[in-house]
Formats: C-alpha cells, sequence, structure tokens
C-alpha cells in the first residue's frame, strides 16, 4: 500500500525523521564514549603473565562490583567450570615482582593472605556467569 503524502507534509516527516536520527546518533555516541571509558579501565588492568593476557582476581572483582574474597569464593565452589588454562595462582616470586610494578603495599601491613589468582579471557567471563548464577541463586533464596 503506497501514501501519497501532500509537500509539506514530507518536509515534516523528513525534518522528524532528521530529528529522530540525530537523538539516535546521540545516543549511539554516548554509548560509545561509555564503551570506551569501560574499555579503557579494563585494559589497564590487563598484564601479560607467562606468555599470556590475564587479570588479577582483585581487579576483576573490581570490575564486577564484588570483593575479591567473593569472586575467589564463587570461583573456588564452582572449580569444574574453570579448567587449568582459565585461571592460575601467581607463585611467589611473580606476585613479588607485580608488586614491585604497581607499588603495593608491604606484606606486613594488611593487604593479601593468598598468592592472587590471574584469569585469562575465557576465565574472566566463566568468573562472571559464576557471580551472575550465584547472584540469582541468593535472590531466590531471599523469597
Amino acid at each position: 500500500m503506497t501514501v501519497e503524502l501532500a509537500p509539506e507534509e514530507t518536509v515534516r516527516l523528513s525534518i522528524a525523521m532528521g530529528e529522530i536520527t540525530k537523538c539516535a546518533l546521540n545516543g549511539l555516541e554516548q554509548m560509545s564514549r561509555a564503551a570506551i571509558a569501560v574499555a579503557r579501565r579494563v585494559d589497564s588492568r590487563i598484564l601479560l603473565l607467562r606468555g599470556q593476557k590475564v587479570i588479577l582476581d582483585s581487579d576483576l572483582a573490581e570490575l564486577y562490583g564484588v570483593p575479591a574474597k567473593r569472586l575467589n569464593q564463587q570461583v573456588t565452589r564452582n572449580a569444574g567450570r574453570f579448567p587449568a588454562d582459565f585461571r592460575s595462582r601467581l607463585s611467589r616470586a611473580e606476585y613479588k615482582n607485580l608488586r614491585l610494578q604497581i607499588a603495593t603495599s608491604s606484606l606486613g601491613h594488611g593487604g593479601r593472605r593468598y598468592l592472587p589468582y590471574a584469569f585469562t579471557e575465557h576465565g574472566a567471563t566463566m568468573a562472571a556467569a559464576v557471580l551472575r548464577f550465584a547472584a540469582r541463586d541468593s535472590n531466590e533464596q531471599l523469597l
């Protein structure tokens, strides 16, 4: 079905479509700015360890908005979902070297009690899934 429009209606329609397009583009521009900010935040925390790009458990937990203890607890409870190449624990030497590079506090004044885990990209994705599942499960228990 074809609808014939008068010339003034066509102009109004094209102006309206132009405004809609402009609004849509502004929304995409704002989304891309937010996405770029998140990507930069994540990218700044990626380390090269044993020839792989990884992110430490504390950084990953901060990005997901949970304490590192909670992240590691959920990962341990779901250990079957994390093959050895998804996460690994840093050695003492690696952790000491890392502390020197990022200038963290000394071990005697609070801080970590255990060596941190390093998650690969697949491990970080799986950790997000495990945390979502745990959050959904805890919400169901409250009901």
